[in-house]
């Protein structure tokens, strides 16, 4: 199989995702976890996974998501339930804050003598 002279960054999660790069060249197998050497700019190069780049086909891939279908339903089922807004004046709870001591502190501390 000929390499082409140019490859594009295809995994969306990638940091750079849709960049074309001159492709210098291939360490490791296509079908394998290896990588290709590019050159990001004149004098710089860089190393990508093979499967990050558009020399190995993409993969079908779904939403990237930290939830299970589970816990989505969950979470919707949830927000549906609260369907009424918060009241805006939601009645006090807990006990009224103490009341200040009437003695004041001095504003400045005595002075420390060294030892």
């Amino acid at each position: 199989m000929a390499l082409p002279d140019e490859i594009e960054v295809t995994d969306p999660t990638h940091p750079l995702h849709g960049r074309r790069f001159p492709l210098l060249s291939v360490s490791g197998s296509l079908r394998t976890a290896g990588y290709v050497w590019v050159e990001y700019r004149p004098g710089i190069l860089l190393m990508l996974p093979i499967p990050a780049t558009s020399l190995q086909p993409a993969a079908p891939r779904g939403i990237a998501t930290k939830l299970c279908l589970e816990a989505l339903e969950d979470l919707v089922a949830t927000a549906g339930g609260s369907e009424g807004a918060c009241p805006s004046s939601p009645a006090r709870s807990g006990e009224p804050c103490r009341q200040a001591c009437a003695g004041r502190s001095p504003t400045t501390s005595p002075r420390s003598f060294g030892s």
